[in-house]
């Protein structure tokens, strides 16, 4: 027997933006299964951002209300209700309640961090285009989260390198993908299309 208590797993903020706690994933654990298992939510007001996964999901929604969109198409979902979300699709879900909206992820096969691209405007940030660009989709997914944090918070977060993380920030801003300001001895970062 294998059993997992969610409130003793790290809270990470995924590339997408949600609060995210993985549950099981049998290439961490000795599982014999096909899929990983996460806890996500998605705070009041909040959006994903737009991701594709090279293999199907579900969403399993436990609380709360939001929008889910998946390629050109888009539903309301609420609490007992399951989405799935083929292979390569765009998807991104948005809370539209006064609630968290909390939902399962179920990944098949299990999900692996070269299986996931996180879209950004135009441009797509996946380890396709470059080891850089997958660090630049995580640092926007974090800002979607994580609004007007500083390169320590990020760094820390993240478990980068001072030089990456300098690199890949700046970069974004010269990409205009993120903006920032000066807070007295700290620097603050946030997505541009959200300030």
């Amino acid at each position: 027997m294998f059993i997992r208590d969610l409130s003793e797993r790290k809270e990470i903020v995924s590339g997408d933006g949600a609060a995210l706690r993985e549950l099981f994933n049998p290439l961490k654990d000795d599982l014999k299964v096909g899929y990983s298992l996460a806890h996500a939510v998605v705070r009041p007001g909040k959006i994903t951002a737009p991701h594709r996964l090279k293999v199907s999901e579900v969403y399993y929604v436990l609380a709360g209300e939001g929008i889910m969109y998946v390629d050109y198409e888009e539903a309301e979902v609420r609490e007992g209700q399951a989405v799935y979300i083929p292979p390569r699709s765009t998807q991104k879900i948005r809370n539209v309640g006064e609630e968290d909206l909390v939902f399962l992820c179920i990944v098949e096969p299990a999900w692996r961090p070269e299986c996931e691209e996180v879209l950004g405007g135009k441009k797509v940030y996946s380890r396709s285009r470059k080891d850089g660009a997958l660090t630049r989709g995580k640092i926007l997914g974090y800002l979607k989260g994580n609004p007007g944090a500083c390169r320590n918070e990020i760094r820390e977060a993240l478990g980068l390198h001072h030089t990456s993380m300098a690199h890949n920030l700046k970069r974004l801003e010269n990409e205009g993908d993120v903006i920032s300001e000066v807070d007295g001895k700290e620097v603050r970062y946030w997505v541009a299309e959200e300030k």
